[in-house]
């Protein structure tokens, strides 16, 4: 997911079967319910916010030119935060 206008859109509840990177933005929303069977990968995001619960069955990767905001409590991630 990036500004590129052929970029994917995610919506509510959104299911990915594999890594998922977020790039390339001042600002991102990761949509409520989202579930990652992968990794997320954030990068060159100023700031990454989360509408509320989402999975990731892997690790999330951010870096240095990237941060997040706060983890909602009922966030699901089976992996590590790599910063």
């Amino acid at each position: 997911v990036d500004v590129s206008p052929m970029s994917p859109v995610l919506s509510n509840g959104t299911k990915v079967n594999g890594n998922l990177i977020i790039q390339n933005m001042r600002k991102y929303t990761l949509p409520c319910g989202v579930k990652i069977n992968g990794h997320l990968f954030v990068r060159n995001v100023e700031r990454l916010y989360f509408c509320g619960d989402f999975t990731v069955n892997g690790n999330i990767y951010v870096n240095r030119q990237s941060s997040f905001g706060a983890l909602p409590k009922g966030a699901k991630i089976n992996g590590q935060i790599m910063l």
